[in-house]
């Protein structure tokens, strides 16, 4: 396994992390899905006894229940050997005392005192104005202050010019962007790549 340095937090993460956004499902009697547990306990060991050490996961996935896989399947010995980052998506920040509750629900499930990296989920254009206005990065800060996350980050989908004013807006450790070898003028494009290495936020890519 290969390890690159994650930003200037000062620990070095697996070029390889783990996505736990599309965990191994089974189908219920009713027809619905549900994770397969022993399935995804499995993958999710496995990677962390093999080198992997940097898990992302978020509020939504799996319909809120991946949170709490990866903390049946990390909690332990394995949590202290792997970084953990998880996402708030703004459409669920109602008021500051939800975006507590939601963190602290994200917490237990995840069995753990605190998040190595949390981020807003998923910042779009039309909603980075609000963003701002409701000073979100101030609630995030608070929980900083407070032990209860190491790192604030973002994850974004959208073009280069609202990325590159998110970008500068606040010193961020990291960043969440989409980008493909095959359509690398998609998105954020090469240029916001370049620009997250030059302030120095861990940039992790998605898709």
């Amino acid at each position: 396994m290969q390890y690159r340095d994650y930003g200037r937090e000062g620990y070095q993460v697996s070029t390889f992390g783990m996505g736990c956004m599309r965990l191994p499902r089974r189908e219920r009697p009713d027809g619905t899905v549900e994770v397969d547990r022993e399935k995804a306990y499995e993958l999710l060991r496995y990677a962390a006894d093999n080198g992997v050490n940097y898990f992302d996961t978020a509020f939504g996935y799996h319909g809120g229940d991946s949170e709490r896989v990866v903390g049946e399947a990390l909690e332990g010995e394995r949590r202290k050997r792997v970084h953990i980052a998880t996402k708030q998506p703004f459409a669920a920040m109602t008021d500051a005392s939800t975006i507590r509750r939601n963190l602290e629900n994200t917490l237990k499930k995840l069995r753990t005192d605190y998040l190595d990296v949390y981020l807003i989920h998923n910042i779009q254009a039309p909603a980075w104005p609000e963003i701002q206005r409701r000073d979100i990065l101030n609630e995030y800060e608070k929980f900083k202050q407070e032990g209860l996350i190491r790192a604030i980050g973002f994850s974004y989908h959208g073009g280069l010019d609202t990325f590159r004013q998110v970008l500068s807006y606040y010193p961020w450790a990291m960043c969440q962007v989409q980008q493909n070898l095959l359509d690398s003028a998609k998105e954020v494009t090469e240029e916001g790549v370049r620009l997250a290495g030059e302030k120095g936020c861990a940039l992790v890519i998605m898709e």
